[in-house]
């Protein structure tokens, strides 16, 4: 039987919008890949592990200090070369792009350790 643990963080579910696929359907090889679409583009969202129990008031704040290092990992995943990145990320820019949802329960499955990559 699976003892089911908590853990002492909660979770931000990183959801692309509109604006981000057609960002990633801009790229120059997108036709080799194929046309990215919103569901497609939500199906396997990033998911960071965040002080526990964050609510909306702190949420916001989270996100303000965050919002650069997050739009960074999220244009790297879709394209490599800076470059083609936008220029001028801004908050307002952030939050047209992704949605943020907060979960503030995590439950640990496995009873392996949690292993931090390094890079």
């Amino acid at each position: 039987m699976t003892i089911l643990r908590q853990v002492n963080r909660s979770v931000a579910v990183i959801k692309p919008l509109q604006p981000y696929v057609d960002w990633c359907n801009s790229m120059p090889d997108i036709e080799k890949t194929g046309k990215y679409t919103l569901e497609s583009a939500q199906e396997d969202s990033l998911a960071l592990l965040v002080p526990t129990r964050m609510f909306m008031h702190r949420h916001d704040r989270w996100v303000d200090k965050m919002y650069k290092e997050i739009f960074t990992e999220m244009l790297n995943s879709w394209c490599t070369e800076p470059g083609l990145w936008p220029k001028d990320v801004t908050r307002k820019m952030f939050r047209e792009w992704f949605k943020v949802e907060i979960h503030s329960e995590v439950l640990d499955t496995t009873s392996k350790a949690l292993i931090h990559e390094t890079e």
